[in-house]
């Protein structure tokens, strides 16, 4: 039993010499250096694939819209108007603003319709009367510097209705990139009845827009600001 022992260890001593060399030497020699990766197949419109933090955009409908210039509320400016009225009527003009305050004033023409009627109470509708007439308008604004709302007092004189005074409320809006004036003004005119009367040739006994008057007149109305 001793005899086969000795001759596997004597095996044994020559096979561990013989691979000592190898495991040295492995273990001295320099690691290799790491094979570069091979680089990722672009995806379309030459973008980085998905996955490497970049936001692909492919086939990603942009949508938008073009917004009127931002104007500095405090600068004092000059601006051209085409006015679009239903109690100012359609015309031209300008406005004059610098901060808070502001002055507006335009040449319209102004299309007037009359319900003419001798007995309102009955069941009989009235007559309708159209007539066409030349307005000018003039306003003072005061208007936030921000949001641009506030309100206007204004003079009005019409070759028709005569004088008349105005108040009315004032805003903006913007549509198309392009800015407009809005306003809802009422105005009266203390003269309407008798000039009416007379230029139509209406008897008195007949009512004119019955129960208020020719001389009140009133709608919504925008200016484009060029």
């Amino acid at each position: 039993m001793t005899g086969v022992v000795a001759s596997v260890a004597a095996a044994a001593v020559p096979l561990a010499a013989a691979g000592w060399p190898r495991l040295a030497s492995a273990a001295e020699s320099p690691a290799a250096p790491p094979q570069p990766l091979a680089p990722a197949p672009a995806t379309s419109m030459g973008a980085p694939p998905p996955g490497d933090g970049a936001l692909v955009l492919d086939d990603v409908a942009l949508q938008g819209e073009t917004r009127a210039e931002r104007l500095d509320p405090a600068r004092t400016r000059v601006e051209a108007l085409v006015l679009f009225s239903a109690a100012d009527g359609i015309g031209l003009g300008g406005q004059w603003r610098s901060g808070m305050f502001g002055l507006r004033g335009t040449l319209s023409y102004q299309p007037l319709l009359f319900l003419i009627d001798r007995d309102p109470a009955d069941k009989e509708l009235g007559a309708f009367h159209f007539s066409n007439s030349v307005q000018l308008n003039v306003d003072a604004l005061l208007v936030g510097t921000e949001s641009e709302k506030g309100g206007s007092i204004g003079f009005r004189f019409n070759d028709l209705l005569g004088a008349g005074f105005s108040i009315g409320y004032q805003s903006v809006f913007e549509a198309w990139g392009q800015r407009f004036a809005l306003s809802f003004p009422v105005t009266y005119f203390p003269a309407a009845t008798g000039r009416v009367r007379d230029r139509l040739g209406i008897e008195p006994d007949y009512k004119i827009n019955f129960p208020f008057g020719p001389g009140l007149e009133f709608g919504m109305g925008a200016a484009w600001v060029l």
